[in-house]
């Protein structure tokens, strides 16, 4: 996957679920920009990124941002950078820019060995979102710990149609080395639900690749 097939610039589809979708791209990438100026580089985690991924199918409803490379902004320039976006304080690390709540969630944690996803608009502005193989390990997980969460399995479900539709692009191997390791230790539930996955669209009719 290279640039988001939804343009952060278009106008709002009539649907509710879309225009939240391209409300958040918006301010994600205006969050992006703003924090790149001062030597920060953002990239878009958790549910939000799974939102993206799934073109909205799966909705989180506010926008989680994890830092690369350089350490965590302090505080102090947090406040100071959502002030000149419009934006203020909710609580803790969260603000609130634009009617969209942006959780500040702390330094990049990200084992996948595949590159981060770009999201660009017209206007060149981007930002990254962390890699769907690790996403989808991570989804899995919560799914069945400390206990059975169904809105978590149904969530890794959309991101693995997603990848089997081939609406993203998902390196298959990569995402069953993942599942693996120890940090993980799914890698059977990620494989059950990849193949449960492809019979429900067998069974529609459609093409898979893997």
């Amino acid at each position: 996957m290279g640039k988001n097939t939804s343009n952060p610039n278009s106008k709002p589809d009539d649907s509710k679920t879309e225009y939240i979708e391209e409300k958040m791209l918006q301010v994600a990438l205006r969050v992006g920009e703003a924090f790149r100026r001062d030597g920060y580089e953002a990239v878009i985690v958790g549910g939000s990124a799974i939102e993206i991924y799934t073109s909205g199918d799966y909705t989180s409803g506010d926008v989680d941002i994890a830092w690369k490379g350089k350490s965590n902004p302090p505080l102090r320039d947090m406040l100071d950078i959502v002030k000149t976006l419009g934006g203020k304080a909710s609580n803790g690390r969260c603000y609130i820019i634009d009617g969209i709540f942006v959780d500040f969630v702390g330094e990049l944690e990200s084992l996948a060995r595949t590159p981060l996803t770009k999201i660009e608009d017209r206007d060149g502005n981007y930002i990254f979102v962390n890699q769907p193989e690790e996403l989808l390990a991570e989804r899995v997980l919560v799914s069945i710990e400390p206990e059975e969460r169904k809105e978590a399995k149904n969530c890794a479900k959309k991101l693995v149609l997603a990848g089997l539709k081939k609406k993203i692009n998902m390196d298959w191997n990569e995402t069953k080395r993942i599942a693996g390791l120890n940090q993980y230790r799914v890698e059977k539930e990620v494989e059950d639900l990849i193949r449960k996955t492809k019979e429900e669209i067998a069974k529609e009719g459609n093409e898979y690749g893997e």
